[in-house]
């Protein structure tokens, strides 16, 4: 399962952690053009489920030009935190579910 990596080394990324998403096999080519790049990684991995929970990283994701290739991989290899591809874990389980 590959990780969303959170490089905090460099002293300006200490008080925001950012995504540092490397290329990786399993990613492939498409997070270089992800809209998230470089972003803070708090809207994406949010600490409640509630209705509030991830919605500023569901709107970067509506107008990414990789939404789809994102959500592929996060199906692809079972990622089971974050928003990925515009979708919350419980949604990514219930395409799972569906697609078995």
């Amino acid at each position: 399962m590959t990780e969303v990596r959170v490089d905090d080394s460099d002293a300006r990324l200490r008080t925001k952690r950012h995504c540092s998403l490397p290329v990786t096999a399993t990613m492939g080519p498409w997070v270089q053009r992800a809209a998230c790049r470089g972003s803070e990684i708090g809207p994406y991995f949010p600490h409640s489920g509630g209705s509030s929970a991830g919605v500023q990283a569901r709107a970067v994701c509506a107008v990414c030009p990789v939404q789809a290739e994102c959500l592929a991989h996060a199906l692809a290899h079972s990622q089971l935190q974050g928003i990925w591809g515009g979708t919350s874990e419980q949604q990514r389980r219930a395409l799972r579910r569906e697609a078995a």
